[in-house]
């Protein structure tokens, strides 16, 4: 019996070196492609057998040489985000049908063409909604008197005619102007409301309310005859000058025209110059009307307003996002300092990803600006499954502190397992398993939006392409980024 027991007391001496090692599980070893021996120590999770063990077993060791650097790697990345950061602040929002529409398209070419040929002499309309009482002679020689005197300032930045006079379209005086010279059209009015038209001061407008609400009365039903059998104006077009609150008149709508609004610059300079017109407008408007006001409108302005208004909302959106995925994850990891660790990534991304954006010449508009939104999804996943991965793996390979070293725990033991080289090794082995698992999910996600760039319309090319750049920043910086900080950070001598 004696000679049965003696081969089991000689295999007894290899358990203590499994165990002092806190050896990997098989499915651990197999997990990271290190041997039966190899797997035993811990400090070399980077033993690895065929070609993707090959790729895992480099990966493994390059985010250990950065651990092993990082006061020298974080430093270099804090110094490259700073210069993404003012990189960053100066996309520009803009809109241009070409970031939405392929140039080759008709609507484009149709702009092109028109821009190319009618050039100064026409434009987009630019509106004036005017809110007043147009049944007061007053009100509607105010408004004659402020649209003359735009006409008189000489701007080049709106539509002239080939004498130089400025495009305006015809207003509630022209409306008045046209009934007055027409016979037929006064005796119309007399015939429906039974009031005369008079215009003693012969300045084209009525004398009285009376008779400016009758002649918009009949003209927004009827129009307003040139003569016995033709139409100056009909009636659809006299209610797109006028519009009448059930018996009064109470809003006009004129515009000018402003070319090319294609360019941002333009639509800003046109507003900059119109706004202290508009406060001239409106005080003068008052002093005949005290409850009359004037406002901007017009397909450039609300472009522009829509673009301000996204970029406010990612201004605001950002910041919100950030801290509550920052408070998710605090609570979910227990930890506020690698909840601070998994958010660093994200706000690398949302800065390196701008940058690159100004860097390509695009610009922030309603599409590129939900980009940043989106990279703080993606990256946050990202984070949170390696950050998860190394807890784990801190947690099963413990270090071992010089007031932890026992007789079971040798010398060479606790040289191997110092708190420094077992976080190092750490982020190896969670790259080793999870990292491997981020780069074929975003190596996926990758090539799937790449192809969306090849799209003929821009705005899905366009959406393609930073989507993909984004997804390939946010994977970069969770698995060169994130690993040295999280050595950097947690805590020695127990796992957390």
């Amino acid at each position: 019996m004696a000679s049965e027991a003696a081969p089991v007391s000689a295999a007894a001496p290899m358990s203590p070196a499994l165990t002092g090692a806190a050896a990997a599980t098989p499915s651990e070893a197999a997990l990271t492609g290190a041997t039966t021996t190899e797997a035993a120590h811990p400090s070399s999770p980077t033993a690895t057998t065929g070609t993707d063990g090959l790729i895992l077993g480099l990966s493994a060791r390059l985010i250990g040489a950065l651990c092993r650097q990082r006061r020298v790697v974080l430093p270099l990345v804090l110094a490259f985000t700073l210069a993404a950061a003012f990189l960053a602040v100066r996309v520009e929002a803009a809109f241009d049908v070409q970031d939405f529409f392929s140039s080759h398209t008709d609507f484009v070419v149709s702009l092109d063409k028109l821009d190319e040929h009618v050039g100064e002499l026409g434009g987009e309309p630019t509106i004036f909604l005017i809110e007043a009482d147009l049944s007061d002679p007053a009100v509607i020689a105010v408004i004659d008197q402020q649209f003359a005197r735009l006409d008189g300032s000489g701007s080049t930045r709106f539509a002239r005619d080939a004498a130089g006079g400025l495009i305006v379209s015809d207003s509630p005086a022209d409306l008045s102007a046209a009934t007055l010279a027409s016979t037929a059209a006064i005796a119309r009015v007399a015939s429906v409301t039974g009031v005369a038209l008079t215009d003693d001061d012969l300045d084209g407008i009525a004398d009285t309310p009376q008779q400016l609400t009758a002649l918009f009365a009949v003209a927004a039903t009827e129009g307003i005859s040139l003569d016995e059998d033709r139409l100056r104006y009909t009636a659809d077009e006299v209610r797109q000058i006028v519009w009448r609150d059930q018996s009064a008149p109470a809003a006009a709508r004129i515009s000018i025209q402003l070319p090319g609004t294609r360019a941002v610059e333009t639509i800003a300079a046109a507003q900059d110059e119109l706004t202290p017109f508009l406060e001239s407008f409106n005080t003068a408007l008052r002093a005949a009307d005290p409850n009359a006001r004037v406002a901007l409108t017009g397909g450039p302005f609300t472009r522009q307003a829509s673009l301000d208004a996204t970029y406010r909302a990612l201004q605001r959106s950002l910041p919100i996002a950030i801290v509550l995925c920052f408070l998710v994850v605090a609570l979910a990891m227990r930890s506020i300092r690698y909840a601070v660790a998994s958010i660093v990534p994200i706000l690398l991304v949302v800065a390196w990803l701008y940058a690159f954006m100004y860097i390509a010449g695009f610009t922030l508009n309603l599409v590129t600006a939900t980009i940043g939104a989106i990279s703080i999804g993606v990256g946050i996943d990202y984070a949170i499954h390696y950050t998860m991965r190394f807890r784990e793996e801190l947690t099963a390979h413990p270090p071992v502190h010089p007031t932890q070293r026992t007789a079971s725990a040798p010398a060479i033991h606790a040289a191997q397992f110092t708190a420094t080289d077992s976080r190092i090794d750490a982020a190896q082995r969670a790259a080793a398993s999870t990292g491997s698992a981020l780069i074929g999910s975003a190596l996926s996600s990758v090539i799937g939006f790449a192809v969306m760039s090849f799209a003929p319309m821009p705005l899905f090319a366009t959406y393609g392409l930073l989507t993909a750049v984004m997804i390939m920043l946010s994977a970069t910086a969770a698995l060169m980024v994130l690993p040295p900080l999280l050595v950097l950070i947690a805590p020695r001598g127990r796992p957390i």
